[in-house]
């Protein structure tokens, strides 16, 4: 089997909606959880891919599809992917930059990532310090602005892949014609269209009750963490992937938050960031917000 279709971002832009419809899809077999960082977290990617390969059951369906919202801003997953799949398929959520951002930074403080006492501004004005040099998963923790450079980031993927590989979709519009959009993914994919259904919403502003919890689950240099993965065999490490336990250990540690929205100034201040990208991403690919 090879992996044909996925997910890469952007994060907090209704992936998980979008996620919700593909996994009902006859035509289509997602992986046994939502997002597998196989291709963007080194040491997964050092197991190989039949560790990858083991979170999916394909019953002959046309579509083997996964998510990893790593991916739209990670520099070595292009190059990886392209030689696991030259004609791999990807679909990418966008979300109005300024709001993702705001979204991504108060999920930052609710689980963690950001000290509480942190503003806004202040991620903003210390971000590239923040992310510079660091793995992925920091930057994508931590690099709320850096992400929102839809045009910057695409571009990068094209170098690998051709522009028809790609599908992208602004989370208003999966939002407010969610059926219109789920037409042109079946047309993407070439696949039967997606059967009639009640509409999905998932993209809830979230963080966690136990940030210690959270950590250990999530944190990969949590020296806990590292001493239950060396004492574990890699046959039990991939059986306890597979069973979902961990999703549902975080589904169970989740709660929703309420946060204030952005302020004027704050608006302000940021969207001169984003004005040259998504200029860009008008000119090139018609898509404004």
């Amino acid at each position: 089997m090879s992996v044909n279709m996925l997910i890469i971002g952007a994060g907090r832009s209704g992936t998980t909606t979008l996620y919700e419809h593909l996994k009902s899809h006859p035509d289509i077999c997602f992986s046994n959880i939502k997002e597998i960082p196989f291709f963007s977290v080194e040491d997964i990617y050092q197991r190989g891919e039949s560790y990858y390969h083991s979170f999916f059951k394909p019953i002959n369906q046309k579509i083997t599809a996964s998510s990893d919202t790593y991916l739209l801003i990670d520099n070595d997953a292009p190059l990886r992917i392209s030689t696991y799949n030259p004609d791999m398929k990807f679909i990418i959520m966008l979300r109005e930059p300024v709001a993702r951002s705001y979204s991504s930074f108060n999920y930052a403080i609710n689980n963690g990532h950001e000290n509480k006492t942190t503003t806004f501004r202040d991620s903003f004005t210390y971000e590239k310090e923040k992310i510079s040099n660091q793995d992925i998963i920091i930057r994508n923790n931590l690099g709320h602005f850096y992400t929102g450079l839809y045009h910057k980031h695409i571009k990068y993927w094209m170098q690998f892949f051709q522009q028809e590989n790609f599908l992208l979709i602004k989370t208003t519009d999966l939002s407010e014609n969610y059926e219109k959009v789920l037409k042109n993914v079946s047309k993407f994919l070439n696949i039967e269209e997606f059967p009639k259904k009640a509409e999905i919403r998932t993209n809830k502003a979230s963080g966690v009750k136990f940030i210690f919890l959270h950590k250990l689950l999530i944190d990969r240099d949590s020296k806990l963490r590292k001493l239950i993965s060396r004492i574990s065999p890699d046959s039990f490490k991939k059986s306890v992937f597979n069973s979902g336990i961990i999703q549902r250990l975080k589904r169970l540690n989740k709660k929703e938050y309420l946060y204030e929205p952005i302020s004027k100034e704050d608006k302000k201040f940021v969207e001169k960031h984003f004005e040259e990208d998504l200029q860009l991403l008008k000119d090139e690919f018609g898509i404004s917000f």
